[in-house]
């Protein structure tokens, strides 16, 4: 099964991500999942060699306070597709990254919807 990421700077977001995780996620389809604040949590966090991570979801504004961190994730987890929370035009912005930007969800359906769609594209791009 595989572990996740999410490095989002708004606490009450990542919280609600971190809630839905282990109601809806967590143990059927994922092992691990770890909601980090800074680039500095996501160091220490990934700095595990033995874990395989299948996705990191970030937003764009914690993205751009944090590039050089997922720069270095990146580089070292190569196989691990990276999904942006972000508007068209972040989208544009990001292009060049190989990151997957995506409309944040509205509902918990589609809240559920999306993350089942990066699990089911980040197994199609690890192999």
């Amino acid at each position: 099964m595989p572990n996740i990421l999410i490095l989002l700077g708004d606490d009450p977001l990542r919280g609600l991500f971190e809630r839905r995780i282990e109601q809806y996620l967590q143990p059927d389809f994922i092992r691990w999942s770890f909601a980090v604040a800074t680039g500095e949590e996501l160091t220490r966090v990934t700095g595990q060699p033995e874990r395989f991570w299948r996705f990191l979801l970030t937003d764009a504004d914690t993205l751009a306070l944090n590039q050089d961190s997922v720069a270095t994730f990146r580089e070292s987890n190569p196989e691990t597709l990276v999904a942006v929370l972000g508007t068209e035009s972040d989208q544009s912005a990001l292009a060049a990254t190989g990151f997957t930007v995506l409309r944040p969800p509205s509902t918990e359906d589609r809240w559920l919807r999306m993350m089942r769609q990066l699990l089911h594209a980040a197994g199609r791009q690890a192999t």
